[in-house]
């Protein structure tokens, strides 16, 4: 009876053991893909709405995930995996816009935005981008504005915009944010689609600061 006891003790020692490396949750285990639905809208290069385009991301280890724009050009893309390059796909009208490289970051109020500008130019391979202006606090309260530019010329980028840590949207060739709370950090991401449809890509982090003076709008872009 004892070494049969004894047995038991062990063989339930040996299950726990095994249940505690297979890790079962979250919190980082190996393997484990954390995913996203992506909402946005997609419009043309004068700000408006594109319905019945068809977008279509391919993330390489998952099905091809589609969806269809309406009510204004507005469209979910569900289980995206976070922070890993896919190739997004976007189709209006028989005019077919390939995007390599782009990314989306953690879930804001359920899901993480992702805008774009559909335009049938491109930047040159090779080209780089910045966001504009270079603030690094939004303050509460307030719609921030943003831009991309090309670095070689200063002109104006048509953009696939995603954002982490707060709201936003398209406003004609600019990137309106709503910050949250106070002390909050926002995630700014611009990717300009290059003609080779590499992406250029620019990334910018800001801190949401208590209001100071008021939102003076969209900034000016270079002549």
């Amino acid at each position: 009876m004892r070494a049969r006891h004894l047995l038991a003790v062990v063989a339930v020692a040996l299950i726990l053991a095994l249940a505690g490396c297979g890790g079962g949750g979250g919190g980082g285990g190996g393997g484990i893909t954390i995913t996203t639905d992506v909402t946005g809208r997609i419009v043309d290069v004068a700000g408006n709405g594109i319905d019945g385009a068809n977008v279509q991301a391919d993330t390489g280890s998952r099905a091809i995930i589609t969806a269809t724009t309406s009510g204004g050009g507005y469209y979910t893309l569900r289980g995206i995996p976070v922070q890993t390059d896919f190739i997004l796909t976007v189709n209006s009208g028989g005019t077919l816009q390939t995007y390599l490289g782009v990314q989306v970051g953690a879930p804001f109020n359920g899901s993480s935005p992702l805008d774009i500008v559909l335009s049938p130019s491109a930047s040159p391979p090779g080209t780089t981008i910045s966001i504009i202006p270079d603030d690094t606090t939004i303050a509460t309260g307030t719609t921030p504005s943003f831009g991309a530019v090309i670095d070689q010329s200063g002109a104006t980028a048509n953009a696939v915009w995603t954002v982490s840590g707060a709201a936003g949207q398209i406003n004609g060739s600019f990137f309106t944010l709503s910050p949250g709370l106070v002390g909050s950090t926002v995630k700014l991401r611009a990717m300009v689609r290059l003609s080779n449809d590499q992406v250029a890509t620019a990334e910018r982090t800001l801190t949401v600061v208590n209001p100071g003076g008021g939102d003076d709008g969209p900034p000016p872009f270079p002549e």
